[in-house]
């Protein structure tokens, strides 16, 4: 994150779309008590448009991918960060 923050500096845009993009991802854990950030609502989103667009048929279900990605991201939140464990 520190590496688009960096390079947010140099456009007035950019920085404006990153700022945007992180009151979001604030608004929707507080809204959800950090059960959910935005990387699980895009994946899911993702997941669903492929879904409805592709169908659950397809050779390879992007939707799949995407679902399992979320579910992933989803419970490596809930477990407490490795450094935090050992130094307690």
């Amino acid at each position: 994150m520190a590496e688009v923050e960096c390079l947010a500096g140099y456009s007035q845009w950019t920085h404006a779309a990153v700022e945007f993009f992180k009151q979001f991802d604030r608004q929707i854990g507080a809204a959800t008590g950090d059960a959910i950030d935005l990387k699980i609502v895009l994946a899911l989103d993702l997941a669903v448009v492929t879904f409805l667009g592709v169908g659950a048929a397809a050779a390879t279900p992007m939707w799949v991918t995407l679902a399992l990605f979320a579910l992933d991201h989803w419970m490596n939140q809930r477990q407490p960060p490795v450094l935090a464990t050992v130094a307690a």
